[in-house]
């Protein structure tokens, strides 16, 4: 997974721009994304794509700052490819 620290904050990993949370440092972000390549390359997660993608997600949306926004229809959305009808 490629990660690499831009301006202002915002960095890209696996090709998606993210903006992170002040409150997170480099060296913490860099740890966190370490230890979640590591979980995704596991057995359990290497088989389902469902579940990785909510890991990542959620992770990623951790970092941002955006707990507060993470609700069952935008996972649904973003994460499972639901359309807006669900």
């Amino acid at each position: 997974m490629v990660f690499f620290r831009l301006e202002l904050g915002i960095t890209a990993y696996g090709g998606v721009m993210v903006e992170i949370d002040s409150s997170w440092t480099e060296v913490e972000v860099k740890a966190i994304r370490e230890q979640l390549s590591r979980i995704l390359q596991s057995a359990l997660f290497v088989q389902s794509n469902r579940q990785s993608r909510f890991l990542k997600y959620i992770v990623e949306a951790t970092l941002a700052g955006r707990v507060d926004q993470l609700n069952q229809f935008l996972i649904g959305l973003e994460v499972f490819d639901r359309d807006e009808s669900y």
